[in-house]
């Protein structure tokens, strides 16, 4: 029945779902239409003994992987890629996918999803989604609008803000690649996506398909929620007010992306400028650490991306601070 189809990796991630959503999903995914699916289901925590979930999973004729300790979000997509990528139809898979336990896709999510991934060159694509409520009443028709997105093309626009979201994403099978061994080597909360995103924008390009071809269910079990963009009147407040805690989370985010940088720069070449920010790039003086922020923070600024221009305010105090630490330059692995 699917002869002649491309065959697409999704890797789908399960803790502790509500069945009903759970079911919803997997039929979206096996019923994709104009490609084949190989499906990863990776089961995170103690749900391995729930009959009624693994019988769900064999139903969708999915690989089941079970972690009987909790993993997390992050190293939960990571060993479920893993496997995707270890299988015997590896060799022939056209791309790989993250999928959320709770969605549902649009019938030509992923047919449409790698006609641009292929047409375009990019290295990762993703698309736009409906915002659902738990009892499924679309809140708003764009995901992307909803949250005010800034759509990024560089690393350093990955780098400082994600705005790829998992379940909507197709990576070509190198960046899937690159993205596993960024996830296995780093420490930190960043999440699948976001990696991935920086992983993609580093080889190659990032695409964003206009088109909502998911349905995104928000409820209180989400572990991180669509939430509209916040104005630049409130943020200023909580800095005013909380300098510390607001000081000591810039440093935490400079250090979650500085690592994540430094394990790219071992697996590739990472232009100057951007690990000078990081001081991942040797001997970097204060002006000059002035001078690379404030001209990266005009050019959001000139771009309408304020979201983006407050994080490089946030990240050069971080960046200040560690200044005068001592930092080794990574070896870039050959």
């Amino acid at each position: 029945m699917s002869r002649g189809k491309p065959p697409i990796a999704v890797v789908l991630a399960v803790h502790q779902p509500d069945p009903a959503h759970l079911r919803e999903q997997l039929d979206s995914i096996v019923g994709q239409e104009d490609v084949k699916v190989n499906l990863h289901a990776v089961i995170d925590g103690d749900e391995a003994g729930d009959a009624a979930i693994r019988a769900m999973l064999a139903v969708a004729k999915a690989q089941i992987l079970v972690n009987p300790a909790r993993l997390g979000i992050r190293r939960t997509f990571a060993e479920g890629l893993r496997a995707a990528l270890a299988d015997s139809e590896a060799p022939t898979l056209r791309a790989y996918c993250f999928a959320d336990q709770d969605d549902i896709w649009q019938p030509r999510k992923l047919s449409l999803s790698l006609a641009e991934l292929e047409c375009s060159g990019a290295s990762l694509v993703h698309c736009d989604a409906r915002l659902l409520a738990a009892g499924g009443q679309v809140v708003d028709s764009s995901l992307h609008r909803h949250e005010g997105r800034e759509e990024g093309n560089s690393l350093l626009d990955h780098l400082l803000l994600n705005t790829v979201t998992g379940m909507t994403a197709m990576l070509t099978p190198q960046t899937a690649r690159l993205a596993l061994r960024l996830m296995d080597e780093i420490g930190s909360v960043m999440l699948h996506d976001h990696v991935a995103a920086c992983a993609a924008a580093a080889i190659g390009s990032v695409r964003h398909l206009d088109l909502a071809l998911v349905d995104y269910r928000q409820h209180e079990g989400n572990y991180m929620g669509a939430a509209p963009a916040p104005g630049w009147i409130r943020a200023q407040r909580g800095w005013l007010t909380q300098i510390g805690a607001y000081r000591q989370a810039s440093a935490a985010i400079f250090a979650d992306r500085r690592e994540l940088l430094a394990a790219l720069s071992r697996q590739m070449a990472v232009a100057d400028d951007v690990a000078q920010m990081f001081l991942l790039g040797g001997e970097v003086g204060r002006s000059r650490l002035i001078g690379l922020y404030a001209a990266a923070m005009f050019r959001f600024l000139r771009k309408g991306q304020r979201r983006r221009a407050r994080i490089c305010l946030r990240l050069l105090d971080a960046a200040l601070a560690h200044a005068n630490r001592p930092h080794r330059v990574p070896q870039r692995i050959r």
